[in-house]
């Protein structure tokens, strides 16, 4: 029997997480949340990888910012738009 898929309701809270952590510059919360996403199944989209690349940016944290739009993001299967590459 396959696990059912995460609430909808888990996914709005983590990426309410990571765009309250973008808006405060905490670029740690806002991986660190991105990073609960996946462990508990869920597959972040460009909407969450871009909010934390900003909060990185923000945050003078470039390698981090662009770790995530280099490698993880290509990773996961996701593509970056225009605001990712404006936010890294």
């Amino acid at each position: 029997m396959e696990d059912a898929p995460p609430a909808d309701d888990e996914r709005q809270v983590l990426t309410k997480q990571i765009m309250k952590s973008k808006k405060k510059r905490d670029w740690e919360q806002a991986l660190a949340s991105l990073k609960e996403m996946r462990d508990r199944g869920m597959s972040p989209g460009v909407k969450e990888y871009t909010a934390c690349m900003s909060a990185c940016a923000w945050a003078s944290q470039c390698d981090a910012a662009f770790h995530l739009l280099e490698v993880d993001m290509p990773a996961s299967g996701v593509a970056p738009d225009s605001y990712s590459y404006a936010a890294a």
